[in-house]
């Protein structure tokens, strides 16, 4: 479905990351620079957001949950901000991600699900990432994504980010 509307803009901008991914047109970049660009849909109520971001391999540690997530929320501390002093998101300590090891089409993934919140602040909501290692770039590569729909179901909306996470390939392996 979503392989047949892809956004030439924002696939230019994934190509900075070496992967392509299936996003309907109608999102909008927020921020892009050579180490995280941020995707979204936004309404009045809603907010539907692809973060993608990238940084050197340095061993088998890096792909630990534990690693996966400190690098989250260093990056999530770097480029989001929220309406108050000293506001960004980060992951919800209170209820630890879920960690699952896939293997898709021969791509060993790192899949987290789980809860971000605001840090000084009243926003929180699921989210969920793939991280993957680009061996031939040595680099790990990030698709996370997160929805806010507060005192809402938020199902249908995360299914849809789901989608474009998991259509997330190499250009070149």
């Amino acid at each position: 479905m979503y392989n047949e509307s892809k956004d030439l803009e924002i696939q230019n901008i994934l190509a900075n990351f070496n992967i392509n991914m299936a996003i309907p047109r109608g999102y909008n970049i927020d921020f892009s620079n050579k180490e995280f660009a941020s995707i979204s849909i936004e309404t009045s109520k809603t907010s539907q957001v692809l973060f993608v971001y990238q940084y050197p391999y340095n061993g088998e540690g890096d792909l630990k949950t534990s690693m996966i997530i400190e690098k989250r929320n260093d990056f999530l501390k770097k480029y989001t901000v929220g309406t108050r002093d000293d506001s960004y998101l980060t992951t919800a300590a209170i209820f630890p991600p879920y960690s699952y090891d896939i293997l898709l089409e021969g791509r060993e993934i790192v899949e987290l699900r789980g809860w971000w919140e605001m840090h000084n602040g009243y926003m929180g909501g699921p989210f969920m990432s793939h991280t993957i290692l680009d061996k031939k770039r040595n680099k790990i590569v990030v698709a996370d994504a997160y929805v806010y729909y507060p005192n809402n179901k938020k199902r249908n909306m995360m299914r849809q980010l789901e989608a474009m996470v998991y259509s997330m390939r190499f250009l070149s392996q």
